[in-house]
């Protein structure tokens, strides 16, 4: 999956912010979590089995704004 950086993120609920970046392991090269910077707020850490679906344009999330 690709996952763009700096595109809008939404939650079910709605919109939550953009992606300000990705976390990658060490030892195997993968993409573990992406960061989220909700509007206003301090980034967020998102584990990538949360990623429902990604676009160039879009990321949606498989949890909710207060999840988030």
């Amino acid at each position: 999956m690709d996952i763009p950086v700096n595109t809008q993120v939404e939650c079910v609920d709605g919109p939550c912010g953009h992606s300000a970046g990705v976390i990658v392991s060490p030892k195997n090269q993968q993409v573990t979590h992406l960061i989220v910077r909700p509007h206003g707020d301090l980034e967020r850490l998102v584990p990538v089995d949360k990623i429902a679906e990604a676009s160039p344009t879009m990321i949606h999330l498989r949890c909710t704004k207060d999840k988030l």
